[in-house]
């Protein structure tokens, strides 16, 4: 005959289980979004031996310091692998995106799936480099709309906990909804880190817990590509095309980058040089991407150095409706120039490495190595 002590120690485990059960039942009652129920075959929460639609994770935004999309894109990868580290299904709010970028208007195309496809991105996450989930991204993480996460967030149930540093094994066995919070103010300053994986124990777990994704752009960003890349190839005189990255702008009125430096490395005769030198030669067709308001500032490249030149705003239509309510509300169209950012990136990735120009040198970017500052940085800064 069992003893009593274990006779109670197996009662107890079945109110548990039991508890949990409930506590999965009456979240998943909370569902009605078809991206949120399309996660019910997550591989991550499946090796938790979870059920569908048992175990999220999310990552509260509101108090996070707002930023540019690449480092958005940073913080994307942070969230993701401790989410899917845990063996959570990710539900994704958007992302923090700063209105400096975009001449101080909101925008419209502010979702991650405006971005990336979740249904053709893929992930992976490795320990101690054995993979031990995968799928496409739209099996695991999900762009969740504010009325569903509210709906999850703020109705009674018994699944919702909370953290802002480690996660113990306890706390992350109990299924639901795992939110990551702000950590406390620390006198009266309040945690607006820019980059996630700094957040308290973020960069030692997804250490531990590597993700290796491939985010592939979503349709709004690749149907806008072709006829740019097509109608630069049967412009050029030379058979050669290239894409230069010339970032103004901030850049020029920046004491970090020396302003006349960077104002000389961003000039029509800089770009001639550098293309000149790596073999792009004049009657060759240029795409310039750029945050210069005055796109005339350009025009030497086609009137004195002989390169045929293109902006959004000169050639193409349907990329110059994005922003072209920026310095004037009452225009029509829009103002999204991050959008445009996407748009303009996967241009530059349509032509090989060495037709790829950019202003500064990109971590993780493959480009010219000739960059449009590189004669200027010792000029800045002398020694």
């Amino acid at each position: 005959m069992a003893s009593a002590s274990a006779w109670m120690l197996a009662l107890a485990a079945a109110r548990q289980a039991t508890g949990l059960e409930e506590a999965t039942a009456g979240l998943q009652r909370l569902v009605f979004q078809p991206e949120v129920f399309a996660l019910e075959n997550c591989s991550c929460v499946r090796r938790h031996g979870g059920a569908a639609l048992s175990r999220f994770y999310h990552l509260d935004y509101r108090n996070a310091a707002r930023s540019g999309l690449n480092h958005q894109i940073s913080n994307l990868r942070a969230i993701l692998a401790e989410g899917l580290g845990l063996g959570r299904a990710v539900l994704l709010g958007p992302p923090s995106l700063t209105r400096n970028h975009n001449l101080d208007r909101p925008f419209l195309f502010n979702r991650w799936g405006d971005f990336i496809s979740f249904e053709r991105s893929s992930f992976r996450i490795e320990e101690r480099h054995k993979t031990v989930c995968e799928g496409t991204l739209a099996s695991c993480v999900a762009d969740v709309s504010d009325a569903q996460l509210a709906q999850l967030v703020e109705a009674k149930h018994e699944s919702l906990g909370y953290h802002d540093g480690p996660v113990s094994d306890m706390q992350n066995a109990v299924p639901g909804l795992l939110r990551r919070r702000p950590a406390p103010p620390v006198d009266r300053v309040p945690d607006r880190l820019n980059l996630f994986r700094r957040l308290p124990n973020m960069t030692r777990f997804i250490g531990h817990h590597r993700l290796v994704a491939s985010f592939v752009p979503s349709d709004k960003v690749l149907g806008a590509v072709p006829s740019v890349v097509d109608r630069l190839r049967a412009l050029s005189k030379t058979g050669v095309a290239a894409v230069v990255h010339c970032r103004r702008g901030d850049k020029i009125t920046n004491s970090k980058y020396c302003p006349a430096q960077m104002d000389k490395a961003t000039s029509p005769a800089r770009i001639a040089e550098v293309l000149d030198q790596s073999g792009i030669k004049p009657g060759s067709a240029i795409y310039i991407m750029s945050n210069e308001l005055n796109l005339a500032h350009f025009d030497p490249l086609r009137d004195v150095y002989g390169y045929h030149f293109l902006t959004q705003a000169a050639a193409f239509p349907h990329l110059a409706d994005l922003v072209s309510s920026c310095r004037n509300p009452e225009a029509p169209g829009y103002c999204e120039n991050y959008l445009l950012f996407a748009i303009e990136k996967q241009i530059l990735h349509a032509f090989p490495k060495e037709q790829r120009f950019v202003t500064l040198g990109i971590k993780g970017e493959e480009h010219n190595p000739v960059t449009l500052y590189s004669k200027f940085g010792k000029e800045c800064r002398p020694g």
